[in-house]
């Protein structure tokens, strides 16, 4: 238990889709209209190992952001923008991403997965889907973004600017945990830097891990064996003079690569900074509540309460709160700041800024804080309680 495209002209809009079948966007020239087709490939076959114990038992794609997985939330973006035909390359607990996904009718796209076998790295991963790619290209994304990167503008610059790569950016608060990307003024790509250490020199705008691929690119990449975009297939493209871009993304980005951005997600989501809820109909509040509250519940907005939650008496909820389905919470219970995912939290406990994940029981009258396990996640409650 645990807390914490390639270019085609095409006249014929029925001709286009009968013998193609992909997705398209349409980008315009000063001339023509130049119908694109692209294609989708996430990446979600990692194992989450920096965001355990929650990935345990879950992919780290799966991890729900606002009652729904991450991985849901990247397919409906991309459907948004137009891009319908996606592949998903997974392999650690996989069977749990084909299951509730299936063949992605449910929600308007066409999905196929490639399974790996052994990890493949960002870009040999996306080598084994050449049989999907064909001879379109692709939009790259990892399966862990949260995101509402403006897909649409960034096909148009890679389409405008000729580029056989293009790597979309953003700002980070500390841009040292990402790859810096230095380009020259018209956004050509000089250098490129991953993780630069303290001294080094580094760019406010990081590499998001969305690219968009020319339809050749994917044939550079060595078959058979790991390799990565940030670390070894751009280098190799910049010093031989290849034409990869940078283009800053417009729109929320955060990596839920651990327990501190997972949870710092979450929260920006339920302020609304990252744009997933709607407000609830009729109110302004950003409470949002699926289940029978007692009237004598304080709930503290920003909060979300998924369904079938059993709700004890006197609880105070918030802010900054989200609490899955099926949860449990007791009697006089305090919990701010903090996820709820599957679990229970009993009378007059107290919890303040962490994960609270798989099955665990936070005992009657324990306290979990930041002063005990600031924003983490803690394998177990009594435990927590003795450091």
């Amino acid at each position: 238990m645990c807390i914490i495209t390639k270019n085609r002209l095409i006249n014929n809009k029925q001709t286009r889709e009968k013998a193609y079948g992909g997705s398209t966007q349409i980008i315009k020239t000063n001339c023509r209209k130049v119908v694109r087709f692209i294609k989708a490939i996430i990446l979600a076959g990692g194992e989450g190992t920096r965001l355990r114990p929650l990935t345990y038992t879950t992919p780290k794609p799966m991890a729900p952001l606002t009652g729904k997985p991450i991985l849901e939330h990247i397919i409906a973006l991309l459907a948004r923008h137009g891009i319908s035909d996606i592949c998903i390359t997974i392999r650690y607990l996989s069977e749990a991403i084909r299951e509730y996904f299936s063949d992605g009718s449910k929600l308007g796209v066409r999905l196929s997965y490639n399974v790996e076998r052994e990890p493949l790295g960002t870009a040999g991963a996306v080598r084994a889907c050449t049989d999907f790619i064909g001879k379109d290209d692709v939009l790259v994304i990892s399966g862990d973004a949260a995101t509402t990167a403006d897909l649409t503008q960034a096909v148009k610059f890679h389409s405008l600017r000729r580029a056989e790569a293009t790597i979309l950016l953003s700002k980070a608060d500390n841009p040292r945990l990402y790859g810096s990307v230095f380009t020259n003024k018209d956004g050509r790509v000089v250098r490129f830097l991953e993780k630069p250490k303290d001294g080094a020199s580094c760019s406010e705008l990081v590499n998001t891990g969305i690219y968009v691929l020319s339809a050749q690119v994917p044939e550079l990449i060595p078959a058979g064996r790991r390799c990565d975009f940030a670390q070894e297939l751009f280098p190799s493209m910049i010093k031989s003079g290849r034409r990869v871009f940078a283009h800053e993304a417009l729109g929320y980005w955060k990596d839920i690569g651990n327990c501190d951005a997972y949870l710092c997600a979450n929260f920006d989501a339920l302020s609304g900074k990252l744009p997933l809820l709607q407000h609830p109909a009729g109110s302004k509040r950003r409470i949002w509540v699926h289940s029978h509250i007692p009237k004598d519940v304080s709930i503290i907005e920003p909060c979300f309460i998924g369904s079938n939650v059993d709700m004890g008496k006197k609880a105070v909820i918030g802010p900054y709160v989200f609490i899955g389905d099926g949860s449990s919470v007791g009697r006089g219970a305090k919990i701010r700041n903090s996820v709820l995912i599957s679990s229970s939290v009993k009378e007059a406990s107290f919890v303040k800024d962490s994960l609270v994940c798989n099955n665990t029981c936070v005992p009657v009258k324990e306290r979990i804080t930041e002063i005990s396990m600031p924003r983490t996640a803690i394998t177990d409650a009594s435990a927590a309680h003795a450091i």
